[in-house]
């Protein structure tokens, strides 16, 4: 579900193409995240347009010209009540389109409030991301200060009580917005040559659909080299079931 123009929402049973393309990408072994519900919450920008897939969903943010995060705190609403409601919403919508609802969860861009984290447990089997994690959380006192992502070179259950898939690759990034970098298939090989030096690591990352196949297939070729076997999701969550 989302908003493709402000104040037009768009359901996931309205674009059957869509549907049938994730049929078929499960029916040869993939495996659905959910990001977020809508990725984004309401008419108003938060903080870029208000539209699905730009803006944040489970915290309210305020950024500067360069595209840094100046403020971050939490939605008028937030609670361990109102996350799971929104999620379980997100799994209808699923249902209504005739799929079965996902088992992970991806915080859109990678950002939720301390509560939203912890509140996925219930209704989630893991995410799949990058984390914010807040200051305080280790001696469980609120402090203030700006959240730290981290990721990891293995899965995880970490101090929000959720099982993390690591996404410690990041993506493949020709034309950066903001403060984000450009990063080619060299960039992300190397990545996961470090992340290699681990025993019994995990190296992931992303793409976009726009980027293609080829970009996509360099990657691919330059990690497997490095010794890594490509697994499903199924598998690296195999040892928590």
């Amino acid at each position: 579900m989302g908003r493709t123009e402000v104040g037009a929402a768009v359901s996931l049973a309205d674009r059957p193409d869509l549907v049938e393309t994730l049929r078929y990408l499960e029916d040869r072994g993939g495996m659905m995240v959910m990001h977020g519900v809508t990725h984004q919450l309401g008419d108003a920008a938060n903080p870029r347009s208000g539209l699905s897939g730009e803006d944040f969903e489970f915290v309210l943010v305020t950024e500067d010209e360069s595209g840094r995060a100046t403020e971050i705190v939490p939605t008028p609403d937030d609670s361990e009540a109102w996350v799971q409601q929104r999620v379980l919403s997100g799994f209808e919508a699923f249902v209504e389109a005739g799929l079965e609802p996902p088992t992970m969860f991806e915080f859109p861009h990678y950002l939720g409030s301390r509560v939203s984290y912890e509140a996925l447990s219930p209704v989630v089997d893991a995410r799949y991301e990058q984390t914010a994690y807040y200051p305080g959380l280790l001696s469980g006192s609120e402090m203030p200060g700006t959240p730290r992502v981290q990721f990891f070179p293995y899965p995880v259950h970490d101090v929000y009580g959720e099982h993390v898939v690591p996404e410690n690759l990041g993506s493949i990034t020709i034309d950066p917005v903001g403060l984000a970098q450009q990063r080619m298939p060299a960039d992300i090989i190397e990545a996961a040559e470090h992340v290699g030096v681990v025993r019994d690591s995990v190296a992931s990352f992303y793409v976009h659909p726009f980027i293609g196949t080829d970009l996509l297939e360099e990657t691919l070729d330059g990690i497997e080299a490095l010794g890594f076997e490509f697994v499903s999701v199924d598998a690296v969550m195999a040892g928590w079931r």
